[in-house]
């Protein structure tokens, strides 16, 4: 069995310099990072925005200073996560988002950048929160899937509150057994003994570790679920993707995909400690069928946004329409457009003016980086 992260040295200087400036890239106007240097150099807040402004490389290395004594003498003093509930805009779901304070971002840059090699063994159709793997990343590969002829089936799982349900002692576990450095395996477990339950939402490092944790859902699947027929052995399953917490399955044959379901369902149940809602059945791929995942109802022969997100990305470019000067909804159109360019949305993009919209919002964000920019 191989081991990672042998020769990470998070106690390199260097190295947590550069996690801490990634860290804080986009941070540096925030309350609680002047609040955290004001306390670590005594000094007072206009001094702080002084030298952030001209000489942000000192701050970095006093934080990775002192970041690093603490790391090397094992006395690193991390406050419990405290929790916020927020209502999912997109899914009106109930969550407890993670709200950490700096220190333990800093920790959790060190913990993922130390981990790095480790997290290459996450499944190759595992997406969300991996650079370069996202949802239209995810929806093209299941376009390129439902053209194929043996296409038959598909079963869409998702897991009851996948963070907050991850047992701390399995997962610490699998670190262990994966994880060839002392340090590294101390920070980690660190930063997850201060979590609550499980995992939390909103923590760098609780994507990763989630993404871990569901790899070995994803090998299983991929190394073990098979049948024989006249001595070879034949997949169960023929693709699978895994976003973060929704599991998506599909087979050629309706019997070979009930069974193998069943399998995932028993091992998420007891070797991963996790729960698997009920609500999934097997179903035939057709023209009028569509699976429901990451935003997008993908159908056959074309892809459509889903309509919680489709109404809110209209609302965006009507908003966007009559108040011109706003770059808060020139970002968020921005970020809308990757929806509306990879999905059937013609008719829309024409009648809301979306390409014009959207090379307005790119001048107008620029603008206004420029501008900020002279300011500092």
């Amino acid at each position: 069995m191989k081991r990672y992260a042998k020769n990470v040295n998070i106690l390199d200087l260097d190295f947590i310099e550069i996690c801490i400036a990634d860290c804080l890239r986009k941070k540096w106007k925030r309350k609680d990072v002047c609040i955290y240097f004001c306390s670590l150099l005594k000094i007072s807040k206009a001094k702080f925005r002084q030298i952030a402004a001209t000489n942000r490389k000192f701050l970095i290395e006093k934080a990775a200073i002192s970041l690093r004594k603490e790391l090397a003498t094992r006395k690193l003093k991390l406050p419990p996560t405290w929790y916020r509930k927020k209502i999912d805009s997109s899914s009106h779901k109930e969550r407890w988002i993670g709200i950490q304070n700096i220190k333990q971002q800093f920790c959790d840059y060190v913990a993922v950048y130390g981990m790095r090699d480790m997290l290459g063994r996450i499944g190759e159709f595992q997406c969300a929160s991996i650079p370069g793997r996202g949802p239209i990343w995810g929806v093209k590969h299941i376009k390129k899937w439902l053209k194929e002829k043996d296409s038959n089936y598909f079963v869409k799982m998702d897991i009851k509150k996948c963070f907050p349900s991850i047992p701390h002692d399995k997962l610490l576990s699998l670190v262990h057994k994966y994880l060839a450095n002392d340090n590294l395996i101390w920070l980690v477990e660190e930063l997850v003994k201060s979590m609550a339950d499980g995992l939390s939402i909103g923590s760098y490092l609780s994507q990763y570790l989630c993404n871990f944790y569901m790899s070995f859902l994803y090998h299983k699947v991929k190394e073990n679920l098979f049948f024989e027929r006249r001595g070879k052995k034949i997949p169960m399953v023929k693709h699978l993707l895994i976003y973060m917490d929704d599991i998506l399955l599909i087979g050629s044959n309706s019997k070979m995909l009930l069974e193998a379901s069943k399998r995932i369902v028993e091992f998420i149940d007891k070797t991963l400690g996790l729960t698997a809602k009920p609500f999934w059945s097997v179903t035939k791929l057709d023209d009028k069928r569509f699976i429901d995942i990451m935003g997008f109802r993908i159908y056959k022969t074309h892809i459509t946004i889903r309509r919680r997100l489709f109404l809110r990305i209209r609302r965006a470019y009507k908003r966007a329409r009559k108040y011109r000067n706003s770059v808060r909804l020139a970002r968020k159109c921005n970020s809308y457009k990757g929806h509306i360019l990879h999905t059937d949305s013609l008719k829309f993009a024409k009648r809301y003016h979306v390409y014009d919209s959207a090379r307005r919002a790119r001048r107008l964000i620029s603008n206004a980086s420029k501008i900020r920019q002279r300011a500092a």
